[in-house]
């Protein structure tokens, strides 16, 4: 909409059309471009009506058409993890903004941290999910279920599953090395 503060407009989840589109938003640190030269993004915040999605929007740029793909119509959902590695249709994260992400090299979309700022309960995450572009399934990765957990360092320059970062937001210097191997500082 050519308008401040859209609410906009949904449509149907997974349904292409001219009349869709993503509500108005700020701090939304996900985006990318599929095999497909679709363009993708993910969550976001919007402070006029106080509150945090956890809406996937796919725009294709052949029809000019929004499509809602993934997560809830309504602010500050919490996150349904399932069981951690585990891909499932129920899983999603929770509405949040301000997050590290990274694409591999199949097109998944991953991303680590954020921040819900509720007024009265302001919480950063630590846990990782995986968006599987082909399956339209989200997979908690890594991480806890917990807000504001302070992480596990572990020993410094081992890798073990057991690990993780602290919650944390505005942690946007990430990047991939090869392999798929994410980096997140």
């Amino acid at each position: 909409a050519n308008t401040d503060l859209s609410v906009g407009t949904y449509g149907t989840q997974g349904v292409d059309a001219p009349t869709n589109e993503p509500p108005s938003r700020c701090e939304f640190s996900a985006s990318w471009t599929d095999a497909n030269n679709n363009l993708w993004m993910f969550g976001g915040d919007n402070t006029s009506i106080g509150g945090s999605f956890n809406d996937m929007w796919r725009f294709s740029i052949s029809d000019l058409n929004w499509t809602w793909m993934k997560g809830s119509n309504t602010i500050n959902q919490a996150s349904v993890y399932g069981t951690k590695g585990v891909e499932d249709p129920a899983n999603t994260p929770s509405g949040r903004w301000a997050f590290g992400h990274w694409k591999d090299s199949a097109g998944n979309f991953y991303f680590f941290g954020g921040f819900n700022g509720q007024q009265f309960a302001p919480v950063c995450f630590n846990d990782m999910w995986k968006y599987n572009i082909l399956t339209n399934n989200w997979t908690w990765v890594s991480g806890t279920n917990l807000s504001n957990n302070l992480g596990n360092y572990g020993v410094i320059c081992e890798a073990d599953t057991a690990y993780y970062p602290p919650a944390r937001f505005e942690n946007r210097a990430c990047w991939t090395r090869g392999k798929d191997n994410f980096i997140l500082y």
